[in-house]
């Protein structure tokens, strides 16, 4: 007799597996070290950022949150290193609103990473909005891959969509300053729904 098992185990399965991809593909830093400011200009955006990881709440993943700083998701990439290095904020609910102007960050704008001391610039070459409560499992499957690795280098910056509600997810994309990505931005990668 060949037993299934429940769906939700399945999907968080596939979701560690993902992180452990990342974790492979994507070179670490020592624990001790990571990115400590984001700076985006043009929002007069200058703060901390903290390492968070997450932890499995009823068999689900559940991401730490920095309540008064950035969030470097820890199981993501490195900045300035191949693969996706993921940041997350508040807008609007707790701690310090980190992100409450990330909505008005448009296709173009510079970001700056600091790590080891070193600012890394990076330019939004992309931001996506998309419905994550009241969706299926495989949904938020499907919209997990926006924090899973890919074969360049990029920064994810998330951060519930819109302000007060976190009914979505709201990401801008960057990639370094002189890329192919960077060189091929266009008005038509600004605000895509999905």
């Amino acid at each position: 007799m060949i037993r299934r098992l429940p769906r939700v185990v399945v999907l968080l399965a596939l979701a560690l597996l993902l992180q452990s991809q990342a974790s492979m593909a994507a070179p670490m830093a020592p624990a001790s070290t990571g990115p400590t400011r984001l700076e985006i200009p043009a929002i007069d955006l200058d703060a901390p950022v903290e390492p968070v990881s997450y932890s499995l709440v009823n068999r689900k993943i559940v991401w730490q949150t920095a309540d008064r700083a950035v969030g470097w998701h820890r199981s993501s990439a490195m900045p300035g290193y191949p693969g996706n290095a993921v940041m997350s904020g508040h807008n609007a609910t707790r701690g310090t609103k980190v992100f409450r102007n990330l909505d008005k960050v448009k296709v173009g704008d510079t970001i700056i990473v600091t790590v080891g001391g070193e600012r890394l610039e990076y330019v939004v070459t992309e931001r996506v909005i998309f419905l994550e409560m009241f969706v299926t499992e495989k949904r938020r499957a499907e919209n997990a891959r926006w924090l899973s690795q890919f074969g360049d280098e990029r920064l994810t910056l998330v951060t519930c969509y819109p302000r007060f509600t976190n009914t979505h997810r709201l990401l801008v994309i960057a990639h370094p300053t002189g890329s192919e990505a960077d060189n091929a931005v266009t008005p038509a990668a600004d605000l895509l729904f999905r």
